[in-house]
């Protein structure tokens, strides 16, 4: 990762939808598909579930820049509706879907690989979230897999902290879903790969999923694979932090994907974090490169000691197995 580079960050900030008497409301029927500014991805889109929306900026440089762009989409909104910035707690019963290709796909591609498919895509959808894309221009270098490998080993660390920070609502068992619905290989672990060969080596082994037919979500052919260059594989593999190329527009990003919902106020200052952290990591690096990603290392114990005392994001020892899911199902 080279030292002194602009890092950019983007969002995507998940939310219910409801009318002005907190009644949850179809989002398709309000906005149709998706509201678009012209700018390269910053749009308001419906998400999976029937009364989801998300709220999409482009390319940022400061987390000023997020929360400045996040209003500004949430203004959009017609009057007599609002988005509510809450982590909603599962139900009893199944989700209501929203009317897109994608999700029957889903489900028809989870069932073939997992009894409890369809279930699972019925319940994710009300559990909103907060993701963040960091720019990654290298994401294709061994350091830059390293990153992907802390982030995910913080994954549920980092998520506490914010849940405490900003006091989110409905938080608990947030990231529990995460279980017992796909093949466990596109699931969350705290996996470290530590080279691009091995990242490579393991999305080869991953069977693909859905494939996009003239803008409609098909089932992916039998005996297909997934791959870190494309999308249509990235996107149904669940890690808590996973690389994503979205050609040249934004170029390949490292999208990290623990945080709960929250306003935009709250995702413009955690964006700031994230960017701090990654400046962190990336010049530590330049000065101590870490040849393992082993948390037994010595090294590696010496970078998250480092970053814990500049970012309230990092753990200052890395997380053991135990602690890890312990964090993983609060």
């Amino acid at each position: 990762m080279k030292p002194g580079a602009v890092q950019t960050i983007g969002s995507e900030l998940e939310a219910g939808f409801c009318d002005s008497q907190g009644r949850f409301v179809d989002t398709q029927a309000v906005l149709g598909e998706r509201k678009e500014t012209g700018r390269p991805f910053e749009c308001v889109t419906s998400d999976m579930a029937r009364s989801s929306i998300e709220f999409v900026t482009g390319i940022c440089t400061s987390g000023a820049e997020v929360t400045d762009t996040l209003t500004k989409l949430i203004k959009l909104v017609p009057d007599g509706y609002r988005p509510v910035f809450e982590t909603r707690p599962f139900g009893d019963g199944p989700v209501e879907l929203a009317r897109k290709s994608r999700a029957e796909a889903m489900i028809q591609a989870l069932m073939r690989e997992h009894p409890e498919g369809a279930r699972g895509v019925k319940t994710v959808a009300p559990r909103y979230s907060t993701q963040f894309h960091i720019g990654m221009p290298d994401v294709l270098t061994d350091s830059c897999v390293r990153f992907l490998d802390l982030l995910n080993n913080i994954s549920p660390y980092a998520r506490l902290q914010i849940v405490k920070r900003y006091h989110s609502v409905g938080t608990e068992g947030h990231l529990k879903i995460w279980h017992g619905w796909a093949d466990e290989s596109r699931l969350p672990a705290p996996r470290s790969f530590g080279t691009t060969q091995e990242l490579h080596l393991f999305l080869a082994s991953v069977p693909k999923l859905l494939v996009r037919i003239n803008q409609k979500w098909r089932l992916a052919p039998p005996g297909t694979y997934s791959s870190l260059e494309d999308q249509e594989s990235m996107g149904t593999i669940w890690w808590l932090a996973r690389p994503r190329f979205y050609g040249s527009a934004t170029g390949p990003t490292i999208e990290w994907r623990p945080f709960p919902s929250m306003p935009a106020a709250d995702a413009g200052e955690v964006a700031g974090e994230v960017l701090l952290l990654a400046k962190l990591y990336r010049d530590y690096i330049s000065a101590h490169p870490v040849s393992s990603t082993k948390a037994s290392s010595d090294e590696v114990r010496a970078l998250y000691a480092a970053l814990a005392e500049r970012t309230y994001l990092v753990p200052s020892a890395p997380l053991s197995d135990a602690e890890w899911w312990k964090l993983f199902a609060v």
